[in-house]
């Protein structure tokens, strides 16, 4: 991983282990605060305070210059890319999709306690609650997120620690999955893959933000839309599974290909 510049350079400034540590340090603290008022760790208000301070110290760790944001962006707007980040987001959602459908079948046949919402449940009636959800999920999470395992722990994989890139990208996209959900582990770790390679390629975190940001964004709508009901349909599992299959069959195909370049 070499010839980064503009913002990327800024985060050769973060030390691993203070991120690492503030990271579980503000963790624990909200953790212990939640056992406290009886907040759930899933709750956005836990998101919210977790990633907020996270942000606040990439802030501060990074100092970024008005010039670098700037360039960054420029870069963004003159990378052609569209349309991978559109192929891996949808690839993306159909992988999920399948993953959902197969432990919702698991847990029939065999009695498991899976039951939960393909992209989520949203009372519409409730704009604050839409909001915050924005500003927190599909805002505030790509931002934190990519800062954090793809321009500190996969780059800090490499540079600090000395690990094969292949190695550090499968690290930080394993460490980057098991911070979600179960049955959205394996798909973020698929995920996780494609952000470190946009972020390896275009030389610009900024990108694989955009990509995380479209992902979350996209499966919000789908959930507001009420296309879990659609989704019901027999014929309609067989059409997203294959579907599904022939998009990652090509995902996994140009994943390999990146790999052997490294």
């Amino acid at each position: 991983m070499k010839n980064y510049d503009d913002l990327n350079d800024l985060f050769a400034n973060i030390s691993l282990i203070k991120c690492i540590l503030f990271f579980l340090l503000i963790y624990l603290g909200i953790t212990g605060l939640s056992f406290v008022f009886n907040i759930d760790m899933n709750s956005l208000l836990f998101k919210f305070a977790l990633y907020g301070l996270m942000l606040i110290f990439f802030i501060f760790a990074l100092k970024v210059p008005f010039r670098q944001f700037k360039n960054s962006f420029i870069a963004l707007k003159k990378s052609n890319i569209s349309f991978k980040v559109l192929f891996i987001v949808i690839a993306n959602c159909l992988f999920t999709a399948t993953i959902f459908f197969v432990l919702t079948y698991l847990s029939k046949v065999y009695n498991l306690n899976f039951n939960s919402f393909l992209f989520g449940f949203f009372d519409l009636t409730d704009y604050l609650g839409l909001i915050f959800y924005i500003f927190v999920v599909i805002i505030l999470s790509p931002i934190v997120e990519e800062f954090l395992f793809r321009g500190i722990i996969l780059r800090k994989l490499v540079t600090e620690l000395h690990f094969d890139i292949k190695w550090a990208v499968l690290i930080s996209s394993f460490l980057f999955g098991i911070c979600h959900n179960f049955g959205g582990i394996i798909s973020a770790f698929l995920f996780g893959i494609c952000m470190a390679f946009l972020y390896i390629k275009s030389k610009n975190i900024f990108i694989p933000i955009l990509a995380h940001l479209v992902n979350n964004l996209l499966s919000f709508i789908l959930a507001c839309s009420g296309v879990e009901i659609f989704l019901s349909n027999n014929l309609i599992i067989s059409v997203i599974i294959i579907l599904a299959i022939l998009t990652n069959f090509i995902l996994f195909r140009d994943i390999f290909r990146e790999f052997s370049k490294l």
